[in-house]
């Protein structure tokens, strides 16, 4: 979190015309979303020994692949398409009917049956400025296309939590990291609908803690503006990788998809 202030400092100093006349836009959200991918954690030496390293487990086997929803919040200061935006984004997904693992996972043996809980939150800044657009005509409508490029800081904290199911014994495996992505935005507007898409790349850069490798974040987003009215519902999907080592062998590779949908409110 630490390493999102200085961000913050710089976006509220951005003076474009982005900032010309800003519209303020507040928006929850609803994530439905799941996790997949793989996870590992090594099974400590006896005696003093050293640990020994174990097979990345599919989520799956610990009952995780289900969706489960959550509520999100968005923060937004520009133009309505470019401009700053703060992030709030939190998951909780509890496995069910977890299968028997192929290999240990920290002291669970190979055969074992256990589910995970999996616990996320994600602060992201960003700032997008608008490089290039158009105006087009469609049935004597202007229809605006723009393309923008910035870049967003993410700040996450993750949990991993296995439970096995004879004895209720837990091994538990956290994650934090802050990463720098660069980002690309485009958009298309006719009349009251839009339509946007948005690509964020982490080339394998870390401020800090567990999360690292090339991480990609995509998100798409369909909004309706009530006619007469300062409020958009919009509906969008989004699909997040993160990778993630952390002392004692802990390893995740995790694949985020998810429905988002929400309303924002301008002021």
């Amino acid at each position: 979190m630490r390493a999102l202030l200085p961000t913050v400092a710089l976006l509220a100093a951005a003076c474009t015309t982005t900032f010309a006349e800003p519209r303020f836009q507040l928006s929850p959200y609803v994530a439905v979303h799941r996790l997949r991918g793989d996870a590992s954690a090594a099974t400590p030496g006896t005696g003093g020994g050293p640990a020994t390293a174990n097979a990345p487990q599919p989520l799956s086997r610990f009952g995780q692949g289900e969706r489960s929803d959550d509520l999100c919040w968005r923060f937004d200061v520009g133009d309505g398409f470019a401009g700053a935006r703060v992030d709030w984004y939190r998951l909780g997904i509890d496995g069910d009917d977890g299968s028997a693992l192929g290999d240990g996972y920290g002291a669970f043996a190979a055969g074992d049956v256990a589910t995970m809980r999996a616990r996320m939150e994600e602060f992201r800044v960003g700032y997008i400025e608008s490089v290039a657009s158009t105006r087009l005509s469609l049935q004597d409508r202007p229809l605006t296309l723009r393309v923008g490029a910035g870049a967003v800081l993410a700040s996450r904290d993750l949990s991993l939590t296995a439970r096995r199911a004879t004895d209720g014994a837990a091994e538990r495996s956290s994650f934090d990291g802050e990463n720098p992505y660069a980002a690309l935005r485009l958009g298309a507007r006719w009349r009251d609908v839009a339509l946007d898409a948005e690509y964020a790349l982490c080339p394998g850069l870390a401020i800090g803690g567990d999360v690292d490798g090339v991480l990609h974040d995509l998100e798409l987003r369909a909004a309706w503006t009530l006619p007469y009215y300062d409020v958009t519902l919009f509906a969008g999907w989004r699909l997040a990788t993160i990778e993630a080592a952390a002392a004692g062998g802990r390893t995740a590779d995790l694949t985020l998809d998810g429905w988002l949908l929400g309303v924002s409110v301008s002021f």
